[in-house]
């Protein structure tokens, strides 16, 4: 495909100018590693865009093989650590804007990675191109429309495929044909009206079970109300949340559903931090909530999950923490709007959603 026309200002981030050759062959390198992009090659992209290396910094191999593929003297190792980064954010990119299989994985990945990075992520506007992108999927998967019409076959229809000469003696070879394309036009209509259908279903069943989680404010998991979750309510309404969303990505309008429902906190607090609200929750909880083998393997892009990880290898509220810092850039004990951490841990249930689906 052409190269991006916004690629060569991509580049320049890097303070890099290459000649028209070498640009054409980076980016020819961008489509070689899109067309590699498992679960595990995605999430690597994601840390090296989303959060900065050190100079010691491995290249993957699937990216290093893709860029010497057209250029044998690609730097290898973190020497052109900036270069790969601007790289890695072009294929993420790239597979939003083409739609690749991994794009809605992709988009959620560099919105859970920006969570108070972005004055360290080399374009921001690949997040919010991600953003935007979700959004208008999301308006997509959820629009309602009527079923195709099955109408009923007409007497000339049927004169028009089957006509009377077909019916003539010694003619029942020549009928199959006609039959076969009837029975496909009929075929094709009733699938394009349960498709149609089961959308629909899917959608009202969505915005009901939402819609009763909030008129009830009572937690599915913790059999509680919203309001007894005291300072816990961020991490697990984001995550309850999560579960009752239907399709990826979910509702555009989930922010509003969350502000709702974290108006039960009874302290009415304004801020408080991740490491609150993590400590606040159930430690079974936790437990049962990270069972998955995607959550631990996709580490900081998941700063919220990664804490729930982090906070179950040791007893006590705060032994965890050196840990967590050794692994994660994300300051836990920063004050910020519970709106915050309950958007981010929904969408970080949705990016692990999104990466088991993909071949790994």
């Amino acid at each position: 495909m052409p190269m991006h026309k916004d690629f060569p200002d991509w580049y320049g981030v890097a303070a890099i100018s290459p000649s028209a050759d070498l640009l054409q062959s980076r980016w020819d390198g961008v489509e070689t590693a899109l067309n590699d992009l498992t679960s595990p090659n995605l999430i690597a992209l994601l840390n090296l865009f989303c959060i900065h290396q050190t100079a010691a910094y491995k290249v993957p191999h699937f990216l290093d093989d893709a860029f010497r593929k057209h250029d044998v003297s690609f730097p290898s190792g973190g020497r052109n650590l900036e270069e790969l980064r601007v790289l890695a954010g072009s294929i993420l990119r790239l597979a939003i804007e083409t739609q690749h299989n991994t794009a809605v994985a992709a988009a959620l990945g560099l919105v859970c990675g920006s969570y108070t990075r972005k004055s360290q992520i080399p374009f921001f506007d690949h997040v919010i191109a991600a953003e935007t992108f979700l959004a208008t999927r999301s308006v997509r998967l959820r629009e309602i429309k009527s079923p195709p019409s099955l109408g009923s076959i007409t007497k000339e229809r049927l004169d028009e495929v089957l006509p009377p000469q077909h019916f003539a003696a010694n003619q029942t070879s020549n009928l199959r044909e006609p039959l076969l394309k009837l029975l496909q036009e009929m075929s094709s209509t009733i699938s394009s009206a349960q498709r149609t259908i089961s959308n629909s279903i899917n959608v009202h069943g969505e915005e009901l079970n939402i819609l009763w989680w909030l008129q009830n404010k009572f937690s599915r998991e913790l059999k509680t109300t919203f309001a007894e979750l005291s300072i816990a309510a961020p991490v697990i309404l984001g995550t309850e949340a999560a579960d009752l969303t239907n399709q990826l990505p979910g509702p555009i309008g989930m922010t509003g559903v969350l502000l709702t429902a974290l108006d039960s906190m009874q302290q009415g607090r304004s801020e408080l931090s991740i490491l609150d609200s993590v400590n606040a929750s159930p430690k079974e909880w936790r437990t049962q909530r990270t069972s998955s083998a995607s959550i631990n393997q996709a580490g900081p892009i998941c700063p919220v999950l990664l804490a729930f990880v982090k906070s179950l290898d040791t007893d006590g509220a705060l032994e965890w923490l050196p840990v967590y810092r050794k692994i994660c850039d994300i300051p836990l004990d920063e004050k910020t709007r519970p709106i915050a951490i309950a958007s981010q841990i929904y969408a970080e249930h949705l990016f692990i959603r999104a990466i088991s689906g993909l071949k790994g």
